[in-house]
This record gives C-alpha cells, sequence and structure tokens, in this order.
C-alpha cells in the first residue's frame, strides 16, 4: 500500500505527530539507506519529531530562519520511471502532511508535493526530485528504490509462498486424514490388544493365585519338615549323650578288662605254677604208694591226680555209711540182751545183720564200681570238648 493510497484521519486538534503506518515506513526506508543517508535521517528526526509538543510562533520563526540557512536536496531519477502532477491535482489541506501542523496567517504559505499532491509545510517540502518540490516522505520514497524493489521482490517471493503454502496445507490436510485413520485403527488395534492383555492378566491371576496355594503348602510342609528335623536333632543329641555315656561306660569296661586280663594274666602264671609242682609231685614216690593210683591209672592215666583225687572221695562217703551201719547194729544187739529177748530173736537178728553185711559189701563194691564208670565219663567229657589235660587237671586240683 502506497502512501497515496492512505486515507487521512482529519483530527479537530492539530498534532505534531506522525501517526503509526507512517512512522513505520519512514523509519523503514531511513534503516536501508547507507551511512551519508543515515546522516539525512538523523536530521530529518529533529525535523519530524512525533513527541514534540506544538511549536509556538517563535519555535516556528526560529526554524524558518534556519531552514533559509540549510541547503536543499535535490536528486536526479529517471524521468520515465516517475510522473510528476500539475497544480490541478493538488490537495489544499488544512494541516501538513508530514508533520501536521495547522496552516495560518503566522505560518509560512502551504505547498504542495508534485508526487503526491498533498499539502506540506516549507520545511517538510526542502527536497527536490529533478527540481520539483517534494515532501520528505516522497522524497525518501524515490531515493529508497532498491528497497522498493526489494520490497516487490518479498511480495512476489510471499506470493509464491503462499501459494505453495497453500499447497502444503491441502497435502498436509490429507495426510492428516491418512494419520488420523491410522490413529483410529492403532486406537482399536490398541483397544484389542488391551482386552488380550487383560484376559492373559486374568490367567497370570489366577496362575499366580495357584502358585500362592502352592507356596503356602510348601512352606506348611517345610516347617513340618523342620519341626521333624528339630526332633531328629534332639533325638540326635539324645543318641550322642548316650554314646558319650557307652563310650564312657566302654571305656570302664575295658579298663576292667584290662584289669581282669592282667588278674588273669597273674593266676594263669599261679596255675602254671602249680602244674610244675603238680607234674614235680606226681614224679615223686610217696604219690605211686598211693592207695587208690593202680585204679587211677588203669582208669585215666593222663590225669592221675584228678582220677586219684575222685576215688579218695569216694571211698571216703563209702566208709562213712559203713560207720554208720556198723554203730546201729551194735546198738540193736545192747538193747536186745538188756530186755532179755530170746534166742529165736537173736539167731533172726543175727541172719539179719548178716544179710546187712552182704548188702554192704555188695554196695561198696557196686559204689566202687560206679566210681569207676563216672571216672570214665568224666575222661570221655573232657576229650569230646578239647580241653587240654593241663587246664582241665589244674581246675580240678585247685
Amino acid at each position: 500500500m502506497s502512501f497515496q493510497d492512505q486515507k487521512l484521519v482529519r483530527k479537530t486538534k492539530p498534532s505534531n505527530s506522525l501517526n503509526e503506518g507512517q512512522m513505520k515506513q519512514l523509519q523503514s526506508a531511513f534503516m536501508n539507506e547507507s551511512g551519508d543517508e543515515n546522516g539525512e535521517y538523523e536530521n530529518q528526526q529533529t525535523a519530524i519529531n512525533p513527541h514534540e509538543p506544538k511549536r509556538s510562533k517563535t519555535i516556528i520563526q526560529q526554524n524558518q530562519s534556519q531552514d533559509q540557512s540549510m541547503i536543499m536536496d535535490n536528486i536526479k531519477v529517471d524521468s520515465d520511471k516517475i510522473t510528476f502532477l500539475s497544480e490541478k491535482d493538488f490537495k489544499f489541506e488544512k494541516n501538513c502532511w508530514v508533520c501536521k501542523i495547522l496552516f495560518g496567517k503566522m505560518n509560512d504559505r502551504q505547498h504542495h508535493c508534485r508526487l503526491c499532491s498533498h499539502s506540506v509545510c516549507k520545511i517538510c517540502s526542502q527536497k527536490r526530485v529533478n527540481d520539483n518540490r517534494v515532501c520528505d516522505i516522497c522524497f525518501l520514497k524515490m531515493k529508497n528504490v532498491k528497497g522498493e524493489k526489494r520490497k516487490k521482490k518479498l511480495l512476489a517471493a510471499m506470493k509464491n509462498f503462499i501459494k505453495n503454502l497453500s499447497t502444503n496445507i491441502t497435502k498436509g490436510n490429507e495426510e492428516n486424514k491418512k494419520l488420523e485413520s491410522k490413529c483410529k485403527n492403532l486406537k482399536d488395534q490398541s483397544k484389542i490388544e488391551e482386552e488380550k492383555r487383560q484376559i492373559e492378566l486374568e490367567i497370570l491371576k489366577s496362575k499366580l493365585a495357584q502358585i500362592q496355594r502352592s507356596k503356602e503348602t510348601q512352606e506348611k510342609k517345610l516347617r513340618e519338615h523342620e519341626n521333624q528335623l528339630e526332633v531328629k536333632k534332639v533325638d540326635r543329641q539324645r543318641r550322642q549323650d548316650e554314646l558319650n555315656d557307652y563310650q564312657t561306660k566302654q571305656k570302664i569296661i575295658v579298663g576292667d578288662i584290662k584289669l581282669q586280663q592282667d588278674a588273669y594274666k597273674s593266676r594263669y602264671d599261679q596255675l602254671n605254677q602249680l602244674y610244675q609242682q603238680k607234674k614235680d609231685l606226681q614224679n615223686q614216690e610217696s604219690f605211686l604208694r598211693l592207695p587208690n593210683y593202680e585204679r587211677a591209672k588203669r582208669n585215666d592215666p593222663e590225669n592221675m591226680c584228678e582220677a586219684i583225687i575222685f576215688l579218695d572221695n569216694n571211698d571216703h562217703r563209702n566208709g562213712i555209711n559203713h560207720y554208720n551201719t556198723v554203730s546201729n547194729n551194735n546198738v540193736f544187739q545192747s538193747t536186745s540182751d538188756s530186755n532179755n529177748i530170746d534166742k529165736h530173736n537173736t539167731s533172726q537178728n543175727y541172719n539179719q545183720q548178716k544179710n546187712d553185711k552182704t548188702e554192704y559189701a555188695s554196695s561198696y563194691n557196686q559204689g566202687l564200681m560206679d566210681a569207676d564208670h563216672e571216672i570214665i565219663q568224666h575222661s570221655s567229657r573232657k576229650k569230646n570238648k578239647g580241653g587240654s589235660g593241663k587246664k582241665t587237671g589244674t581246675c580240678l586240683c585247685d
């Protein structure tokens, strides 16, 4: 949009400040200039100050005196590119187009820009283009042709960009629709997968419950085994204590056995000595002259001593029985004599005594035969047991 197409907003009160659009255009134009143009911008900025208060009559007079001493700028532009307006196209306005100063009797006459046909004051129309008076705004516009070219190029680029942008937006909408369909499909798939996961979760929960129950069962069994193990430990400890007691008793028994072995050894030595003494006694003549020597030699020649002792004991028993029988008979005879028993009874008693003597003799002989038989049986038993003659004889003598 050019400055010619802009509509002026008339104010009831004059103002020395520029509107926002004009200030932006001026600033953009001044910023695109080179270093020399920056100096001009600073000069123009002093002249066009949007924050400057209303100028009084004295300020206007000072500005007019300063403007007369200033050198007027003039630039040359190709006349084919621009068109200057005539006086019939001028716009007679009450305020300056640039600084908005109110024209009056105290001010200079109003000038007109040959490019935009707006009314401007003397200060704002000191610039010239091809020797034609123009306002500061048009002067800067003509001086900033390169900026205008760049602006046109930018606008063309923006046009292409907007065109491409609309194409890209269309494509983006299509892609957005595709993505929305994909998103919907993904949502459906995710919903199905979520249902599957829920089913799997229920299955896993049931398995977990089974595992928990089995774990509790295993823990219960473990506690039972631990209790059994504890009982076994106590039983083992008890058995260990018993074993220790048995070992202690065994040690005591072993000690006793050792003592008994020592005692048996000493007794064995004594027995050997006695056996040697017995052997020496058997070789003496007094032993050979014993009453039962021949009978013992005939019955048990290997154990003569034992046989002689056994026969002597039998003879001793038989002798005691004989003595008792004889004494009884004497007592009976004295009693019969004292009581004046007849001779018939005496003869009977005599015959009875005779018979008793016969029986005693027979019983004595039978006793001797029984003694011989017992000696023979005793010898046969010792042979069957495998006992040695020395030990058997020694034990009998002992």
